[in-house]
């Protein structure tokens, strides 16, 4: 599918008299790939920064609506008549792959306020993960939420729950107080071995710690619908 096609003397006839700049006008995109839905529309518009001098003649997308990685060709003009090619990866994926996609883009998108490359090293372990929040501010439900989806992914949420009993309890499962100490509900994730990353603790700030709170109720374990 071609959406523009011009020839370079049509793009340049209207302003071939207008005096060349010393600089040839830019025309970059703002990504080098990207993955789109099988049957879904491509505003190729989106990642074009163009400079007002500079056209696009063509773009090069045959077969684009078909599933697989495929290579789109732009084909861009500037003033003084100079062309520019440039490319853009797009993959093409079915429906079902490209919800698995986005719940993975989500995954690493929620768990941003940690530090990824450290998620990354963590081998996918409950307490490694954890580690990576230690010292992050934040509402204790945001550091569970922003926990579960780096650990078990995106498709979970800490309020879908069922209750579980304490020799139930493995890392990644939920502990809920009725009093976090403060007169308030408080939100953790358990770690195992009695321990549970504890967001919004001292200062505001996540800690692993204790599942037995101070002041606080008694830990009431929950598990995820859907684990």
């Amino acid at each position: 599918m071609v959406l523009f096609v011009f020839s370079t003397n049509t793009i340049i006839a209207d302003d071939i008299l207008v005096e060349k700049r010393q600089q040839e006008p830019l025309v970059t995109l703002s990504t080098d790939s990207i993955t789109v839905k099988a049957g879904e529309e491509i505003n190729y518009e989106e990642y074009l920064e163009l400079d007002t001098k500079a056209r696009i003649i063509s773009i090069e997308d045959e077969d684009i609506e078909e599933e697989g990685e495929h290579l789109v060709k732009f084909l861009a003009a500037t003033l003084s008549g100079q062309t520019l090619c440039l490319e853009m990866e797009v993959n093409v994926l079915s429906e079902e792959d490209y919800a698995a996609y986005i719940k993975k883009k989500n995954t690493q998108t929620y768990s941003s306020n940690a530090d990824s490359v450290c998620i990354a090293n963590s081998g996918g372990d409950a307490m490694s993960i954890a580690q990576c929040f230690v010292g992050l501010s934040g509402w204790c439900t945001t550091i569970a939420q922003n926990f579960i989806n780096a650990y078990l992914g995106s498709g979970y949420n800490i309020y879908d729950t069922y209750d579980i009993s304490y020799s139930e309890a493995q890392p990644g499962d939920i502990i809920y107080y009725v009093n976090g100490g403060w007169g308030m509900q408080h939100y953790a994730v358990y770690l195992g071995n009695d321990t549970a990353l504890q967001g919004n603790m001292s200062g505001g700030l996540a800690k692993i710690g204790s599942i037995y709170l101070t002041y606080g109720s008694e830990p009431i374990f929950k598990r995820l619908n859907g684990r």
